[in-house]
């Protein structure tokens, strides 16, 4: 049996290879349930580097993954074998954490013995089938909630705090404004909220588009409690940063803090439609969707009609890439349409349909297997 040190860092690859040197060993199906409870439970705390979906990049600095995370958070696993040291999000269907890794001395100490029967092979799968259940309904739900609100924010009725703060650094910057704008556009925003400026007939008017977070208003209460568990940084990044407000006491709070030159170039800029705006509440909004080539542009106008939505073609570009890589294009469905989802999120900062990816992701995988059993 192997010797594991304790008082180190392992990754995903090295817990499950410990989980597999147990006796009798743990297949690696169980290990990550338990360890999913484990550090949902806070008993393993997980460390990682925040992926951000801004830049296509993780962050530099490594920090603890918060418990209340880990019920939007999943495995990078395909057939019950763990692919990369990545954690998912279910509700964003991109990778969220990258680098995890945990304490040797956690898992060691937390792990259930044999007469613990609280993680057992049949209590895991019934907790997994409950919560991903779960998960579905909540992305169903989310996703109505976000295609109502969006077409609101389309009529110019909500803004985006995150986008908001966006363009006043940008303006900010132009007209030689030294000030962190952006820092103090979060903090009013807060205090603002706190202090209930965005109440209208008892109820507040700010929106949190997180599919992460259940919530679907921001309220003091829970703007304070949120703050005492994840601290500044992360409650700006997670909370803030998803957060809409209508347009009326939205100008109201601008018209308060704002200079005035400042805020009636915002004021026209708003009622011109020019602030960006992000059809996943709040997230990587800071331009414009980027443009079709020059060349399937032509081939669009060619044809004549309304060209598509999608560009599927630069999708497809981008897959054929993709299988050009040391580790090539996987072989399942499911995984190449979180490929396909995550080059879309990229490109326009939201997504096709499920259903709409998933028609496509067929017809790769069709012709995958055509082409497997074609003679050479």
């Amino acid at each position: 049996m192997a010797v594991w040190q304790c008082g180190v860092l392992w990754t995903l690859s090295e817990g499950v290879a410990w989980g597999l040197s147990l006796d009798p060993p743990v297949s690696s199906e169980n290990f990550l349930r338990t360890l999913h409870e484990l550090c949902r439970c806070n008993r393993v705390p997980a460390f990682g580097l925040r992926w951000d979906a801004n830049t296509g990049a993780p962050l530099i600095a490594s920090e603890q993954i918060s418990p209340h995370e880990w019920a939007d958070l999943h495995f990078d696993c395909d057939s019950h074998k763990l692919q990369t040291d990545d954690l998912l999000s279910f509700s964003l269907r991109r990778r969220a954490w990258t680098l995890v890794r945990f304490r040797a001395e956690d898992l060691i100490r937390e792990w259930p013995r044999a007469d613990e029967a609280a993680l057992g092979e049949e209590q895991a799968a019934r907790y997994w089938t409950v919560r991903e259940r779960a998960f579905e309904r909540r992305t169903r739900r989310l996703s109505t909630f976000n295609r109502r609100e969006r077409c609101l924010r389309r009529n110019g009725r909500w803004i985006s705090i995150r986008e908001l703060s966006d363009w006043l650094a940008h303006e900010a910057g132009a007209a030689g404004i030294n000030s962190d704008i952006e820092a103090s556009t979060y903090l009013e925003f807060w205090q603002a909220s706190r202090n209930r400026e965005f109440d209208r007939g008892g109820k507040t008017r700010v929106l949190l588009l997180n599919p992460a977070v259940t919530r679907a208003r921001l309220d003091p209460e829970g703007e304070e409690r949120a703050l005492d568990v994840h601290g500044w940084a992360s409650f700006v990044q997670q909370f803030l940063a998803y957060c809409w407000v209508e347009i009326e006491p939205a100008r109201q709070w601008l018209r308060g803090w704002l200079p005035r030159d400042l805020y009636e170039t915002w004021d026209a800029a708003h009622a011109a439609g020019a602030p960006p705006h992000s059809d996943q509440g709040g997230l990587a909004a800071s331009s414009a969707p980027k443009s079709t080539s020059t060349q399937t542009k032509r081939r669009l106008d060619s044809r004549g009609g309304r060209p598509p939505k999608w560009d599927w073609e630069g999708c497809a570009i981008a897959l054929i890439a993709y299988a050009n890589t040391p580790d090539g294009l996987p072989e399942s469905q499911a995984a190449i349409e979180r490929l396909m989802a995550t080059y879309f999120n990229d490109r326009y900062g939201y997504e096709p349909s499920e259903s709409l990816i998933r028609e496509h992701a067929a017809k790769i995988i069709a012709e995958l297997c055509r082409g497997r059993k074609s003679p050479p």
